[in-house]
């Protein structure tokens, strides 16, 4: 395992994605813009870069977990940033949800300095990232997919290569988001109705995982609207950047989406009523509000 590794952002998926490469053996340098947040991981052995300068010199892969495309070209690109000091033929996998564009515009930045990106969104929120039961989905350069390939492994499950041509992962990662923000929307609608219709909700969910309404979204949410936890796993805010980023790649390709473009608004409505930095799952709390009642 003779490969250096280098993490930038440190959150509520990076951290538990750097602690499992950790525990699996691989010597990392990490680098979080509020350093505390790397304490542990310190403990555990990383070492703390004290710039991204630092953080890129004389390692092999870099991984990024960064909140949106702004932010990641800053931190690869800008005066000071880590291709500013990376080997040549180091690979940046960014794990980000971003727009297609920006990946392919970051990748051909990338190329010409003569470093490699893995456009490689993931799916699962923080609890994936703590169990390790992410699912990757890669696009880029095949051998340095290969060579990265067994670092997904140990943060997730597995890693799908989607092909050479960055920006086909995140096209996939972006409208199964999609989805996933509309099926939040449905769930949100029919429990709330099935409670003020007097309907427990666990045996609502129970009795839908028996046939076609069957969702993840619902298995793996009620818990935690009954038990009024909505601490984030994935933020609301998060899903609305999502959701606008899906709307404008249905308007680039023209496509009819009313579902998506209802998703879009509620979310929004659940930022505009306090609930950004909640879990998506407190859009729940706005049909509360209109029913008038709680789904406990």
């Amino acid at each position: 395992m003779t490969k250096a590794v280098a993490f930038i952002g440190i959150g509520v998926m990076g951290y538990p994605m750097t602690s499992h490469l950790m525990d699996a053996g691989y010597h990392l340098k990490v680098y979080n813009k509020t350093p505390s947040k790397c304490d542990g991981l310190v403990q555990k052995g990383a070492m703390l870069a004290s710039s991204l300068q630092e953080a890129a010199k004389d390692v092999d892969i870099i991984f990024t977990m960064l909140p949106n495309e702004d932010i990641i070209h800053e931190v690869i690109l800008g005066d000071g940033g880590l291709a500013s000091t990376a080997k040549k033929g180091c690979i940046i996998s960014n794990t980000s949800t971003v727009s297609p564009d920006s990946n392919i515009k970051l990748g051909k930045e990338l190329q010409v300095r003569g470093l490699k990106l893995l456009d490689s969104p993931v799916t699962g929120s923080g609890i994936q990232a703590k169990d390790a039961s992410l699912l990757f989905i890669v696009s880029g350069d095949e051998a340095a997919y290969n060579d990265v390939l067994p670092l997904y492994k140990v943060m997730g499950v597995d890693a799908i290569y989607a092909g050479s041509a960055i920006g086909a992962a995140s096209y996939a990662k972006i409208c199964s988001n999609a989805m996933m923000a509309i099926n939040m929307l449905s769930f949100s609608e029919a429990v709330v109705m099935a409670k003020k219709a007097g309907v427990d909700p666990q045996v609502f969910v129970k009795f839908c995982a028996g046939g076609g309404p069957r969702s993840a979204v619902a298995d793996r949410k009620i818990g935690k609207i009954v038990q009024r936890d909505f601490s984030p796993a994935f933020r609301a805010a998060l899903m609305h950047k999502d959701t606008k980023l899906a709307a404008q790649i249905a308007d680039d390709f023209k496509i009819p989406t009313p579902a998506l473009n209802l998703a879009k608004e509620m979310f929004q409505l659940a930022c505009m009523e306090g609930y950004s930095d909640d879990d998506i799952c407190a859009l729940v709390k706005c049909y509360e509000k209109w029913a008038g009642i709680e789904v406990v």
